[in-house]
Formats: structure tokens, sequence, C-alpha cells
């Protein structure tokens, strides 16, 4: 009858262990499957918005223009202002073909109080001067685009 109490026993134990396992398995306690994502498989994008296009101002004053070298980013914009009584047409360097940056010549001069704005859309130095008095290096200055 020992035997049999014991073999019982043994039974039940092995059946208990059995069935502890079965429900690790099967809740995915125990499971080694690479297939189940966890948390930490999963990756979460950020949204970073575009940065906004600014509008930089590089002016004709009677010391020159001011400031003489502006930097900005590709679609950034800058505004030429004249607020002096002598003609002032800017454009990119080589005078007299302005031919360093493309499309950077604001087709006249400009009298006092008026504007010319251009958009860099490309990464580039642009030296500039003004059309109208070339030889004046304090009418001359730079606009880097990164």
């Amino acid at each position: 009858m020992h035997s049999t109490k014991t073999l019982f026993i043994a039974c039940v134990v092995v059946a208990v262990v059995a069935a502890g396992i079965v429900l690790i398995v099967w809740k995915g306690g125990g499971s080694n499957d690479e297939s189940t994502p966890t948390p930490t498989d999963y990756v979460y994008a950020t949204y970073t918005p575009a940065a906004t296009p600014q509008l930089y101002t590089v002016r004709l004053t009677a010391s020159g223009v001011q400031p003489s070298t502006t930097t900005i980013r590709t679609g950034d914009s800058v505004e030429f202002v004249n607020d002096t009584g002598v003609a002032f047409w800017p454009a990119s360097d080589t005078y007299p073909t302005n031919d360093i940056c493309p499309g950077f010549d604001a087709l006249r001069s400009l009298g006092q109080g008026e504007t010319y704005t251009i958009t860099f859309t490309e990464a580039r130095t642009c030296p500039f001067h003004n059309n109208v008095d070339a030889s004046n290096a304090s009418e001359h200055g730079t606009i880097i685009v990164q």
C-alpha cells in the first residue's frame, strides 16, 4: 500500500509540473520565440517640422553694406534695402557678368527706401557687390547659404 501511495503522489506532482509548463508556454512567459514583439522591438518615430524659411535683411547704409556677411539656410530669403540716397544695385559677383550665383541680380538700381528680395535655393557662397559702383569695397558682401 505504501508503494501505491508513493506512485499516486508522484503522478500528482508530474501532473502539476506538466500543467505549469503548459500554462507558461501557452501564455508566452517562457517562450524564446523571437517572432513575438516586445515593446522594445517597436521604433517610435518623432515628428520634426521642417524649418520655417527666414527673411534676412542686408542694408546699404552710409558706411556700406550691413551686415557684410550673412549666413542663411537653403530656402531662406534676403531682402536688400537701400537706406541711402546713393543708387544700390545688389548683384552676384563677378562684375560685370554677375555670374557666380545665377539669378542673384536686382536687374536695376534701387532708390532710397526701395528693396530687392531673393530666395536662395542652393547651398553655396554668394559674394555680391553694388553693380552701380563695383569698385567701392564697402559696398561688397557675402551671403553664405548652408
